[in-house]
């Protein structure tokens, strides 16, 4: 073999080794790159946990971000069910700067007999739906 020829596979090889060690440094995920949408955190409380027929009742959520940040624009939608298992559609306004939202709505004998409910929240995020539930007691 002559010496051109083996400087030739000399730098064949290294070039080899060199790309051996390049190549997974370019496939592994970066560690501080985020490909996840950000995480919430959705919170809803009722104004009264028991109440009487007739009265007004008022549903709050809150929407953070996981540093706490409110995070405003989101709408939301609850479900309640009852002891009929009739359920009850509420939509709230998009949430605020502060992250909150609330409506209020009667307590009327004729929809919301005695008993308990549990609604279940719904809104609409960047990084999908994301659900929480309350409760409240009629007597």
């Amino acid at each position: 073999m002559t010496k051109s020829r083996k400087l030739s596979h000399t730098y064949l090889l290294l070039f080899l080794i060199l790309i051996a060690s390049v190549v997974p440094a370019c496939t592994q995920p970066d560690p501080t790159a985020t490909t996840d949408k950000p995480q919430v955190n959705v919170s809803a409380w009722e104004a009264y946990p028991v109440i009487a027929q007739a009265s007004e009742q008022t549903l709050t959520i809150l929407i953070t971000d996981v540093q706490n940040k409110p995070i405003a624009g989101m709408p939301c939608i609850a479900s309640i069910l009852g002891p009929n298992n009739a359920p009850i559609s509420l939509d709230f306004p998009a949430t605020q700067a502060d992250g909150r939202t609330s409506t209020s709505f009667m307590i009327s004998p004729a929809d919301y007999p005695l008993g308990n409910y549990v609604g279940t929240i719904t809104c609409a995020l960047p990084s999908g739906t994301q659900t929480t539930q309350l409760s409240f007691s009629v007597e």
